[in-house]
């Protein structure tokens, strides 16, 4: 910059202006300017213009010079010489920024409306000499694109940073006044409080981002179509084989299944409907290829995103070799490879730790020995997995129900639960209902009203447990079992479910 300054009187048509320059400031008001040209009027213009000298261009004083040249009068005027636009805009900021009383908004604007468009040629020019890797692949790239590279390194130019040095201000305030620029004619209101000083960046941006998640769990309500399925086997335990059941379920209508599949451990389940025992005796190849047929099912039914959780111990069922030697088999190894081959893709899994495990004490094996020692079975696990992706739609048009506390505890994947405790259950292995509850609520939709949520299936469904906690959350429900005794268990338990959301005035469907 050429310090030499040089003060004359011209007349002010003889002057020009740069839009950059002019309007790197706000515009006075009506009032504001008709005050100003009023005391022109009677006093001429007595602050000189600052006029860069090499182009005759005004920097400073664009409200008196455009008033001059209105009245036909000279202005004095003082000319700076400087060696490029670039010298002079950081002149004409340091003058303007060290005058005024300018917010951070007004600072940032300011440099943005003079460096915004020369900022942005230097990053590129920086990416085509090389980026921030430089050498052959850099300039190959820009081979493909036309333009010259560089074999070159150089370092990267930082747009934020340089704009934050020159208002004064720091990163975080020039991205989010650059954000809210890009969107001027949506959040005009909040720029213009800005520019007045009225409101600060960071409540005006809070503003924003709180009324865009509102606008996005708008949009994200009005897209959701109520699926509105008219089976005759909602809300309903049927008595029957879990195949002869899940075979009455449309395609692609379930959005969770939930249940506790047989172990093939010969448990006392007691007789079907015919009045023959309920089979819990396959050998293990037999039993396996029967949990498939089951698995297709489900894939069939569930729908996009739907979940399929099973509660199963890591290592249940005992068996011997042919030539007599006794083992374990890890079903949970079975179970996931299965489900790979149906196709239903592995979500997660959960450890059921049973806080009020009290029997199996003396199970020790070999005390105080490694010899032997054997395992007390007090934890279970829940495997999830899920049809075709990860993320389950909500196809209710309700937000979900789940409390902040509840969300926090649901999602780890250690759940502290008790056993069931209920008094005379009949059920040989029935789980508790916390643990059907959290299930149910961390991968399932609640319903506009009280029995529209998803719908939740249990094949294996006992007592009715699964059945139960989906009506008192206002999901849909199927439960299928073979045994009649458990049958009518679980339809009375379901009723007072249902009895007692109706007496909280919740309008049900009846089972």
């Amino acid at each position: 910059m050429d310090t030499q300054k040089s003060k004359v009187m011209v007349m002010a048509t003889t002057l020009g202006t740069d839009r950059k320059f002019r309007r790197m400031l706000p515009p006075l008001d009506e009032r504001q300017y008709n005050s100003l040209k009023a005391d022109i009027e009677r006093h001429g213009v007595i602050d000189p213009l600052v006029v860069w000298e090499e182009k005759g261009v005004v920097l400073d004083g664009h409200n008196r010079y455009k008033i001059a040249r209105e009245l036909g009068i000279k202005v004095p005027v003082l000319k700076i010489g400087f060696d490029d636009e670039f010298e002079a805009s950081r002149w004409v900021l340091a003058r303007q920024f060290d005058r005024r009383q300018m917010n951070a908004f007004q600072r940032i604007e300011a440099v943005l409306k003079l460096y915004g468009d020369e900022y942005a040629r230097r990053a590129q020019r920086r990416r085509v000499e090389g980026g921030r890797k430089g050498g052959k692949t850099s300039r190959a790239k820009e081979a493909r694109k036309g333009r010259q590279g560089s074999d070159k390194a150089c370092e990267p130019f930082h747009f934020n940073a340089e704009v934050a040095a020159l208002a004064r201000t720091n990163t975080d305030y020039v991205s989010k006044v650059k954000g809210l620029l890009q969107k001027e004619e949506k959040y005009g209101r909040y720029i213009d409080q800005l520019r007045r000083g009225e409101q600060s960046i960071n409540s005006i941006r809070f503003k924003v981002d709180a009324g865009e998640r509102q606008a996005r769990r708008q949009r994200f309500l009005a897209e959701k179509v109520v699926f509105e399925n008219t089976s005759a086997v909602e809300n309903q335990i049927l008595c029957c084989d879990a195949m002869e059941g899940l075979r009455q379920i449309p395609d692609e209508s379930v959005s969770l299944v939930f249940t506790s599949i047989p172990y093939n451990v010969r448990s006392k389940y007691g007789n079907n409907s015919q009045g023959k025992p309920i089979d819990d005796d396959r050998p293990w190849a037999q039993y396996l290829a029967w949990l498939k047929t089951i698995f297709l099912e489900w894939k069939r039914i569930l729908r996009k995103g739907g979940r399929a959780v099973i509660n199963c111990d890591s290592i249940r069922t005992r068996d011997s070799d042919d030539r007599g030697r006794y083992f374990k088999r890890p079903i949970v190894k079975d179970i996931d490879i299965l489900m790979d081959e149906v196709g239903l893709l592995y979500f997660d899994d959960i450890a059921w730790v049973k806080k009020n495990v009290r029997n199996n004490k003396c199970q020790w094996g070999t005390h105080r020995s490694p010899q032997q020692p054997i395992l007390r079975r007090e934890a279970e696990y829940l495997l999830v997995f899920c049809k075709d992706q990860w993320e389950l739609p909500c196809i209710t048009g309700q937000e979900s129900d789940m409390t902040s506390e509840e969300f926090a505890t649901l999602t780890s994947n250690v759940w502290h639960v008790p056993a069931e405790t209920r008094p005379y259950c009949p059920h040989p292995c029935a789980f508790s209902e916390p643990l059907a509850y959290g299930v149910i609520k961390l991968f399932s939709w609640p319903g506009r009203h009280a029995a529209d949520g998803d719908w939740v299936v249990d094949c294996f469904s006992g007592t009715g447990t699964t059945c139960a906690m989906a009506a008192r959350l206002g999901r849909k429900f199927t439960g299928i079992d073979a045994s009649p005794n458990f049958c009518r268990a679980a339809r009375e338990r379901v009723g007072k479910e249902l009895k007692t959301r109706k007496a909280e005035g919740q309008s049900v469907t009846a089972a």
